[in-house]
């Protein structure tokens, strides 16, 4: 028997139950008879434990892809099967209800084998699509989970605008909106003018050869535990276990939120 595994994280705000959780999905594929199984926990901060929910039947298409937040869901790519002809799917995991659906895809990307991937441009979820030599395009769920919702934002050619590339990805909408950020190829930031479709390059000092992009939000409050019977008074041992637990989310996870 030859088995490959793949496990991926997810990390979220669950703002109905003030809770925040870390998602993990671990998968194991037998490659002989393409069948595969999967294991998913999460952490509940608030509760300070782990617990094992609903499997995910679906497999995923990128390993150690981390979630895609988003309308307070975790998004991966996913097939139905562990076959080379499948359509790619997205997949969503509901952190409130705990549970995963399949989220509806644009028309025209519903039976192609074309390779996708899932982001999150302002409020709203992203797909990219990519016809590998001939074009990328980019789409945005205005309503989330309303499939006729889907719009193209902009189509990028080959070898046109940004030159040759093999991989695109958006990052954030400029102030006025008019421009997205992209990364390009891992290597390279560019300002893309939806209206005029010219791009310009961002520079930065001191930035790597390669590197990877992620949009963050800052904020004053602190990623604190609140259990329920959790007094004004609590021993040493107790103030020394929520020491430990800060220091394992700050040093660990090194978290921007």
């Amino acid at each position: 028997m030859s088995m490959c595994g793949a496990r991926a994280y997810g990390f979220g705000y669950d703002s109905a139950h003030d809770d925040y959780k870390l998602v993990r999905i671990s998968q194991f594929v037998d490659l002989e008879s393409e069948g595969f199984a999967s294991e998913v926990k999460v952490f509940s901060l608030r509760a300070n434990e782990w617990r094992r929910v609903e499997e995910m039947n679906y497999v995923l298409c990128y390993m150690k892809k981390n979630g895609t937040l988003a309308c307070g869901a975790l998004h991966w790519v996913v097939t139905k099967k562990f076959k080379l002809d499948e359509v790619d799917q997205i997949v969503s995991f509901d952190l409130t209800d705990e549970n995963f659906r399949e989220l509806p895809l644009p028309k025209c990307l519903e039976d192609q084998r074309v390779q996708i991937e899932v982001g999150a441009l302002g409020d709203c979820v992203s797909v990219t699509a990519d016809y590998h030599d001939v074009r990328v395009d980019v789409w945005v769920m205005k309503e989330y989970r309303v499939k006729e919702s889907w719009f193209m934002l902009f189509s990028i050619a080959r070898t046109e605008v940004i030159g040759s590339f093999k991989y695109l990805r958006p990052l954030a909408y400029s102030k006025s909106g008019k421009e997205v950020l992209l990364v390009v190829d891992n290597q390279r930031l560019v300002w893309y003018d939806l209206r005029k479709k010219r791009v310009k390059n961002v520079k930065i000092l001191g930035m790597p050869d390669l590197f990877e992009a992620e949009i963050c939000l800052g904020t004053l409050v602190p990623v604190e535990a609140s259990r329920r019977g959790y007094g004004k008074k609590h021993n040493l041992g107790e103030e020394n276990h929520k020491k430990k637990r800060d220091d394992f989310l700050s040093e660990g996870f090194k978290l921007v939120l």
